[in-house]
């Protein structure tokens, strides 16, 4: 037999290959037909939109080129109307100059007449009078007091030369108020001496452009969101519905005329421009709308007509797939069924919804599974306890092997060295190494106990019997016990307490912590002994550095070494899971914490009555451990206290 355990199920090699070929066969076959039948019923619709869309393919483009015609016609009516603006200022400014005569006027007069012309055109900011040295002579604002305007010498300026050169109006630049973000202009006209009809000087306004900023605002398409703003030559922006634009020095250079770019915020969409001359001036008025509200027209009748489409192919699909599945499925489920179960999925069932012949095919199919099934479960369920009846053999010899090797090798080594007659060793020595062949003999003894413990547990043959116990004068027999072999002082804080339990199983207890405490722990090692209400406890203190909090939660497995830092003490770590099995059959516990820097192991039993003085033979029980269970069973004690 091999160790392992396994058992197997033989199985023809040849027939099953054979079997799995023919499932196979089947359902590539019907797959094949189900597939061949949707790629008929989704590719005609699309190849009849594909023809369709041929033939209309120029609508994306006639949608475009007509989009790029609204917007152009509607920024051509507002450069229309922003010319017309000006040429209306640029009348009045020429019709003042031709009927004033401000050279031979006396100072109030010119300012009367500057006066006038600011009340009737409520567009002016200031107005003043330069002769023709280029001086201003009478200068008045809406904003400034004219008692606090200085007069500006503009020789060499545009403003004054450009009329005087040309003759004709000058438009100098446009200007954003930081204030307000209004943008203005300086507008000049040049008027002549009537005597001698030379230029005898400039009529010279600053107009603010609102109207203009107002007819940027009002151009529009419906359906869309249009933006419209002023450039010059150079591509810096003079006028924008946002004055932060402007006041940030913005500069854009559209790439084309007019069409589908991308935009002064890097979007694309449609841009369209407009000259605007005037004169000594350049400007461009600029139009932007996103590209998605431009097309949005022709992308909703395009996604019409794919949902359509989709709609119709889905229907038609849903139709085909319900039809061919009704036709398949009996085959299909059987063959998947058949390979599932060729796999070892022994649950694989096929639902029997016929009553014709694939439905007895189906109920015998089933039949089938149903007898292979428990057959099987009946090898699974041997070779299970076959496999854990070696694994506890095999966990067992190592435990024991381990556990036991490093006491033996102590005590061979040191009796060789005893039996050694030629060998040079004193008296003493022979004397000292006589007591620790007995010590390591102690050590064998507790760990063949803790061996046996753990084994009794495993198969369900580990007995307590549960009198009161003295917890002091048990930790009393241990320390003398250890006294001969382990002369670290131990003291205890508390006594007469009593408690329900097994006697030799409490002292194992108790020899398992101190031997704990005494390898791993501090120099310093106490027990306490306290009662709580109904519940009688035994800690064991030390001052040592204890466990991490990781290794707090695994210290009580069976077998689990903490790595120390000191290698000197060899253990396999049985020990303080013995302990706690042992505490929770006597219905106790045994715990670890940290507590102001000290560790405690705590054993907590239930607390024994106090004694009946007219009872000669106290009430015992005996628990034993079962494989899944403990069960407590009533027994007659034997004649003691375990005091």
């Amino acid at each position: 037999m091999s160790t392992s355990g396994a058992v197997s199920v033989p199985i023809e090699p040849a027939r099953v290959r054979t079997r799995r070929r023919k499932q196979v066969g089947v359902g590539k076959s019907l797959r094949r037909q189900f597939l061949a039948l949707l790629v008929v019923i989704a590719t005609t619709p699309l190849l009849v939109f594909g023809v369709w869309e041929l033939q209309n393919g120029h609508s994306y483009g006639l949608a475009r080129d007509n989009a790029v015609a609204e917007q152009h016609s509607a920024s051509d009516r507002a450069a229309a109307v922003i010319l017309s603006r000006f040429a209306e200022i640029t009348a009045d400014l020429e019709t003042a100059a031709r009927i004033t005569d401000p050279v031979n006027l006396d100072s109030s007069d010119r300012a009367a007449i500057l006066g006038s012309l600011l009340a009737t055109n409520r567009g002016f900011r200031s107005a003043s009078f330069i002769d023709a040295a280029g001086r201003e002579t009478e200068r008045i604002s809406r904003i400034v007091p004219t008692s606090l305007l200085e007069l500006r010498n503009l020789v060499g300026s545009e403003v004054f030369e450009t009329p005087i050169a040309t003759g004709r109006a000058y438009f100098g630049p446009i200007s954003i108020d930081a204030t307000s973000g209004m943008p203005s202009m300086e507008i000049a006209v040049p008027f002549t001496d009537h005597r001698t009809g030379e230029a005898s000087g400039v009529l010279l306004t600053e107009v603010r452009l609102k109207e203009v900023w107002e007819t940027l605002g009002a151009v529009g398409v419906p359906g869309r969101s249009v933006t419209t703003y002023l450039l010059d030559r150079g591509g810096v922006v003079l006028a924008h519905p946002n004055p932060s634009v402007v006041l940030a020095g913005t500069v854009f250079r559209p790439e084309i005329r007019d069409g589908f770019q991308s935009g002064l915020r890097g979007e694309d969409g449609v841009v369209t421009i407009e000259e605007i001359d005037l004169g000594s001036q350049e400007l461009f008025l600029v139009t932007e709308s996103p590209k998605g509200e431009v097309l949005g027209p022709y992308y909703r009748d395009l996604t019409n007509r794919l949902l359509a489409i989709g709609a119709a192919v889905i229907f038609a699909m849903g139709a085909a797939f319900v039809v061919a599945r009704r036709m398949a499925k009996p085959v299909l489920d059987l063959a998947e069924a058949a390979s599932a179960l060729s796999a070892g999925e022994w649950s694989q069932r096929v639902n029997v919804e016929r009553d014709d012949e694939l439905g007895q095919l189906g109920s015998a199919f089933n039949e089938m599974a149903d007898q292979i099934t428990t057959q099987i479960g009946a090898l699974e369920e041997g070779n299970r306890r076959l496999k854990s009846t070696l694994a506890s053999k095999n966990r067992f010899l190592a435990a024991v092997s381990h556990e036991l090797r490093t006491p033996l090798t102590a005590v061979v080594g040191f009796a060789d060295l005893l039996r050694d007659t030629d060998s040079d060793l004193t008296l003493s020595d022979r004397h000292e190494m006589v007591n620790l062949i007995a010590d390591q003999g102690s050590d064998l003894v507790d760990i063949i106990k803790d061996l046996l413990v753990t084994a009794q547990a495993e198969t369900g043959e580990l007995d307590v019997t549960l009198v009161p116990v003295n917890l002091a004068a048990q930790v009393a027999q241990v320390l003398e016990a250890r006294h001969h072999k382990d002369r670290t002082s131990v003291a205890m804080d508390g006594s007469d307490i009593r408690a329900e339990g097994d006697p030799s199983r409490v002292r194992q207890i108790i020899r398992n912590l101190l031997s704990n405490a005494t390898k791993y722990g501090g120099e310093t090692i106490r027990i306490a002994l306290s009662q709580h209400g109904t519940t009688a406890h035994l800690a064991v203190i030390d001052n040592g550095p204890g466990v991490s909090e990781v290794e707090s939660d695994r210290i009580f497995e069976p077998f689990h070494r903490i790595p120390h830092g000191d290698e000197t003490h060899e253990s396999v770590g049985i020990g303080l899971a013995v302990s706690r099995d042992l505490a929770h059959l006597m219905n106790g516990d045994l715990t670890y914490r940290r507590h102001h820097n000290e560790t405690f192991f705590e054993l907590t039993l239930p607390a024994a009555p106090a004694p009946n003085p007219s009872s000669t033979t106290p009430q015992t029980r005996t628990i034993t451990a079962k494989p899944d269970t403990r069960q407590l069973v009533n027994s007659t004690p034997p004649n003691t206290t375990g005091d």
